[in-house]
């Protein structure tokens, strides 16, 4: 932002950029109709996961709830699997549930892992998942 600010002589110049672009210039209620069905699912996950930890962990509910302002606040719901890359308070609620099951455990550790393991691979080669 100092950069904008020396060169552009406005340190927000960015959001200018990205208006330019019209990425954000459409309405909410247009953009949540481009949810795939799998964005609903993650974002029906993640506020469980906010409210699982809320008793628990304060931190983690709202390190979790965070994740849902991400694309409210840009505006960008495209890619919206690759910001739950980082939501670890949801595979720590789902270890901690089926800590005694161990079979349905070790299911879900390797779906998991599995599932992380694609969406990096496709996001580190530039391809956007949603």
């Amino acid at each position: 932002m100092t950069y904008l600010f020396f060169r552009y002589h406005n340190p927000l110049e960015f959001i200018n950029a990205q208006t330019d672009h019209h990425w954000l210039q459409n309405a909410l209620i247009s953009k949540l109709s481009s949810f795939g069905m799998i964005d609903y699912i993650l974002a029906i996950i993640i506020i469980l996961t906010t409210v699982y930890w809320w008793r628990r962990r304060k931190s983690f509910a709202i390190y979790s709830g965070l994740f849902l302002l991400i694309p409210l606040i840009g505006g960008q719901f495209g890619g919206y699997l690759r910001y739950a890359l980082m939501v670890f308070p949801l595979q720590f609620m789902l270890f901690e549930h089926l800590r005694n099951k161990k079979f349905a455990y070790t299911v879900i550790l390797i779906l998991f892992g599995m599932g992380w393991t694609y969406i990096t691979l496709q996001y580190a080669a530039g391809y956007v998942i949603s």
